[in-house]
């Protein structure tokens, strides 16, 4: 299943959330961020496919916000883990593996395993048909599109027979060609190897562009991203998410 972000889902997931999960979905600590969106559509699609128990993993979580959230709200309800390789990628957090002078390391988490190791490497430390759900925020836009079918391979790998897939990308910026590439291979690279979650109609970058009711990143967050990715200034680009559920097959 492929979508994409939306004002009238966004506000019935701020809705759905706000009182048990307030660190996400807050209206007053929402200033327009995508990941604000994508951490709720993320934890809505946990909430709603992974059973109690169930084995859960993020891609290059960093500090892991949505499940902190999930560990606070609900704890012991899931085995929390976290691949990231923590070493600054994309502004991310850094361990005291590849903590430099004057970085402060991310300290471990309590509830949550991580792993400092990449997807699409196939560590020998995660064992095949491990888990029961996988999943990312904003991080498949990092890693270079070309090697989105060895990271996609690497997650049937480690995901269990009728287990979940669930991703949120960035599409920056929307009237870029980068934006409609990285919707067509969200689909490409995952209908080979898994079954959409839903039977609906993936959208076109058209569908996103022309829908007024598309959301994307607010021109104050927009502005912010650009200093903290030390970006020169220049116009207000729409940026929105690209989402994707899949299953893998229990046959």
């Amino acid at each position: 299943m492929i979508s994409y972000s939306r004002i009238t889902d966004h506000y019935e997931l701020i809705c759905k959330y706000e009182e048990e999960f307030p660190d996400a979905a807050a209206p007053l600590k929402i200033r327009g961020m995508l990941k604000d969106f994508q951490n709720l559509f993320a934890l809505d699609q946990i909430l709603t496919r992974l059973p109690d128990g169930g084995r859960l993993l993020e891609i290059g979580g960093g500090s892991c916000l949505m499940m902190r959230s999930l560990n606070k709200a609900r704890p012991g309800k899931y085995e929390c883990w976290n691949l990231d390789p923590l070493d600054g990628s994309g502004n991310g957090p850094v361990s005291e593996t590849h903590a430099v002078d004057g970085q402060t390391p991310m300290r471990s988490i309590a509830g949550i395993n991580i792993i400092e190791e990449r997807i699409g490497e196939f560590s020998p430390t995660l064992e095949n048909a491990s888990f029961d759900l996988i999943f990312s925020v904003s991080v498949m836009e990092h890693i270079p599109i070309r090697d989105w079918p060895k990271c996609f391979d690497d997650m049937h790998r480690l995901l269990k027979p009728g287990g979940f897939v669930c991703h949120a990308v960035d599409l920056h910026p929307l009237d870029l060609s980068t934006a409609e590439d990285r919707l067509i291979m969200l689909r490409l690279s995952q209908d080979k190897l898994f079954k959409p979650a839903e039977t609906e109609p993936a959208p076109s970058i058209s569908d996103v562009r022309s829908d007024p009711d598309t959301l994307c990143v607010s021109p104050f967050e927009y502005a912010r991203w650009l200093r903290y990715m030390n970006e020169p200034d220049g116009p207000y680009r729409r940026v929105a998410s690209g989402n994707s559920v899949y299953v893998k097959s229990s046959a």
